[in-house]
């Protein structure tokens, strides 16, 4: 209801205020009735920060930064901006969003003896999280994001886990994890990208991480 849609919306902006981040990637960040401001911009308006949604039905990029260029992927899956810092430094991110269906966990969870292979096809077969994951990494391409000297992040709901947390260890650890090279996280790996929350916290045991996905970035020489 709308009492609701109201709360929620302050908790997110009490969330951005006290963290302070240099960038936000949103997803979900949809209008209301058609007729009040889409998540992201009415953020934006009240923290005095900067937006760019584009035509995304809901991904949004939310910074205090500067928005030097504004890139564009697809409706559902994709939108990007370079951001600049006072000292003109710039950074390339995108927001990005893939299918939610047939998530890998819950597939373990619900069928503990499911077979390998039967487990990774959810990736292809049973959604299509590696096809819209290899879509984006060819937007990234062969627009140059990933040519040139920019820094660049890629974040947001990957709707899979990392293989870099399904390992022999965590296996043994978790019920619902099998020591198995993901295909959509080991793609993005395969192009130059680094989990950058396993940089930080490189053990998964210590650090599990509960989250849809990893957020990437670049690894430039």
């Amino acid at each position: 209801d709308e009492k609701s849609q109201l709360q929620n919306k302050a908790k997110a902006l009490r969330v951005l205020r006290e963290c302070e981040p240099d960038v936000c990637l949103l997803q979900e960040s949809y209008d209301i009735d058609g007729d009040r401001p889409q998540l992201g911009a009415w953020m934006a308006g009240e923290l005095g920060w900067n937006s760019w949604q584009g035509e995304s039905t809901h991904l949004c990029v939310l910074t205090p930064l500067a928005i030097e260029e504004r890139y564009f992927h697809a409706v559902w899956h994709g939108v990007g901006a370079r951001l600049e810092d006072e000292a003109g430094r710039a950074l390339d991110v995108y927001s990005i969003w893939i299918d939610w269906r047939a998530y890998l966990p819950y597939a373990l969870r619900d069928d503990p003896a499911i077979e390998d292979a039967a487990l990774l096809a959810c990736e292809s077969e049973g959604s299509d999280r590696l096809q819209q994951a290899r879509s984006i990494l060819e937007h990234l391409e062969t627009t140059g994001r990933t040519a040139g000297d920019v820094p660049l992040l890629v974040g947001g709901d990957w709707n899979c886990p990392s293989h870099l947390d399904w390992t022999a260890d965590t296996a043994r650890a978790y019920r619902f994890k099998r020591a198995l090279r993901l295909p959509v996280s080991a793609l993005v790996a395969s192009r130059g990208f680094v989990d950058c929350f396993r940089e930080v916290h490189p053990d998964p045991l210590r650090r599990p991480g509960f989250t849809p996905g990893p957020q990437w970035e670049l690894q430039l020489p």
